[in-house]
This record gives structure tokens, sequence and C-alpha cells, in this order.
């Protein structure tokens, strides 16, 4: 059974976060490059659901610049117009929502777990949550 309360809350909470994107791109973007996000959270999450792309953008507006990411070292402009048009729609629209969501609980690290396995610099960082293959670390306290 659809809990179409649920659905329709999605539903304004994604078309509110797309209003506020035209209204406000700057806003939005929280002073990081837009496009160059969306890009990075394309290529470190195309095969990841839209939770997953979430959490690699609430990552970048957490460290607040975009560096660091292995993927830069990629030509990420062929990388994205390579994706289907499904993906760079849920990269974006990721991008997005990430201004809205804390669904990584203030994480500022990921690594996909799946395939490459646990960091070596996991043993220094706090799991938060694991979203899709991704799994979201901070700082511990000290």
């Amino acid at each position: 059974m659809v809990n179409f309360r649920k659905k329709y809350q999605i539903i304004f909470g994604v078309s509110a976060a797309l209003a506020a994107a035209i209204l406000f791109p700057r806003w939005i973007n929280h002073g990081l490059n837009g496009r160059l996000a969306v890009h990075v959270i394309t290529a470190e999450a195309a095969d990841q659901n839209l939770w997953s792309m979430i959490g690699v953008g609430e990552v970048i507006r957490h460290r607040g610049k975009i560096k660091g990411f292995s993927v830069l070292k990629k030509d990420l402009p062929a990388f994205y117009k390579a994706q289907s048009a499904s993906v760079r729609s849920r990269a974006c629209t990721a991008w997005i929502l990430s201004r809205f969501t804390n669904l990584t609980q203030s994480a500022t690290h990921f690594e996909n777990v799946t395939a490459f396995g646990p960091p070596p610099w996991e043993s220094s960082m706090k799991k938060t949550v694991k979203l899709g293959d991704h799994q979201f670390y901070k700082r511990k306290k000290s």
C-alpha cells in the first residue's frame, strides 16, 4: 500500500527545492560552483540512487569546497555528458536537495565500501550512515 501523505510530502519538498533553485540560484549553490558539484556527484555516484547522490552533495556542502575528490582527475564534463538523461537529472536534483537535507548527519567524507572496501583512514573517523553503497563519515570529536 502506498503512503500517499509521504508521497505528496516528497513531491512538495522537491517542488519547493526546484522553485528555490530557479528563484535563488546563488543561495542553492551556497557559494560553490554548482555545475562542478553536479559533475562530481555524477562521477562519484552515477550508479547509485538519489539518496546516495544527495549524500555526496551534502559532503560537498559540509566541506565548503570542491577539493580532495579523486574524480577531479577525470574529464568531468565528458563523463557527465556520457551519462543518461536520468542520471544527469538525478544528480542535479540531488545537488538542489542537498541544500535542505542532512541525511549524512553532517558527514565530511564518504567511500563506496561495496566496491572498494573500507578506506585506510576509517579508524580516524566516525561512521554516520550508509546510503546505497556509500558509507559516510565525520571527524571524531576530541
